[in-house]
């Protein structure tokens, strides 16, 4: 292949991709047109605070919830958890930052 040859196949390459692109781009627009249409009327539903404390591994849980799958009434010992790195920390206990979230 010479030069033009080289040139002009990757010009129809690049407009092959555009096209591409701008197929891919419409696509997303038309789900997520879709995806308001039907989600304007949703009711907001709330299952509450976590009320309840494992008196084990001091998981917090839903009222209700099935009191076995975080320790198994103490059977099971979980590690505590590590520290955050401190930007994280920041963030967590930056009142401000986290009603932004």
């Amino acid at each position: 292949m010479d030069n033009e040859e080289l040139s002009i196949a990757r010009e129809q390459s690049r407009a092959r991709m555009a096209i591409h692109r701008l197929q891919a781009d419409g696509t997303r627009m038309r789900a997520i047109s879709t995806i308001e249409e039907h989600t304007r009327n949703i009711q907001r539903h709330s299952i509450g605070e976590m009320t309840f404390e494992c008196p084990h591994c001091h998981a917090l849980k839903w009222k209700g919830e099935n009191k076995y799958p975080c320790c198994l009434d103490g059977r099971v010992l979980i590690a505590p958890p590590n520290d955050p790195p401190a930007f994280v920390k920041k963030f967590v206990e930056t009142p401000a930052l986290l009603r932004q979230i």
